[in-house]
C-alpha cells in the first residue's frame, strides 16, 4: 500500500512540474487574434510599470471599457498601436479594433553565445485601433 501512495504522489508531481511549463496566450479582447471588433475606450496615461515606463514607445495606453457591446467587468488598460488620431483624454472613443500577439527578442541560445543578451524572450499583446 505504501508503494502504490508513493508512486502516485511521485507522478502528481511529475505531472505538476511538467504542466508548469505549459501556456496559452488568451485574447484580452475576448475575441480571436486578428478578428476585428469594436470597443469604446478612453486614453489614459501609462502604467506604472517597468514595461511601460521603460520599453513601451506609446504615449498613451487605452483604457478599454466595451467590447461588442458588452462592458467589461473590469476595464483592461493595454498598449494601443494607433496611427493619425488626435487623442483627447477627456473623451469616450469607439474604435474599430484587432489584438496581435508580438514576440520580443531571441531565445537563450539562438544567436551567437559571444554576444551578451540583456533581454530574455518574451511575447506581448497589443491591441490594434482606428476610428471606424
Amino acid at each position: 500500500m505504501k508503494k502504490i501512495i508513493l508512486t502516485s504522489f511521485i507522478v502528481l508531481i511529475l505531472a505538476s512540474f511538467c504542466w508548469a511549463y505549459e501556456s496559452s496566450i488568451k485574447s484580452l479582447l475576448g475575441v480571436p487574434f486578428g478578428e476585428v471588433c469594436k470597443i469604446k475606450a478612453v486614453f489614459v496615461d501609462k502604467p506604472d510599470t517597468y514595461y511601460a515606463q521603460n520599453i513601451s514607445h506609446s504615449e498613451f495606453y487605452l483604457k478599454i471599457i466595451e467590447v461588442n457591446n458588452k462592458l467589461l467587468s473590469k476595464p483592461l488598460i493595454v498598449e494601443a498601436i494607433y496611427e493619425n488620431m488626435k487623442i483627447d483624454k477627456s473623451k469616450i472613443y469607439t474604435l474599430k479594433a484587432y489584438e496581435i500577439v508580438q514576440s520580443q527578442n531571441e531565445p537563450k541560445g539562438w544567436s551567437n553565445k559571444d554576444i551578451f543578451q540583456q533581454f530574455d524572450y518574451w511575447i506581448i499583446q497589443k491591441i490594434v485601433i482606428k476610428n471606424p
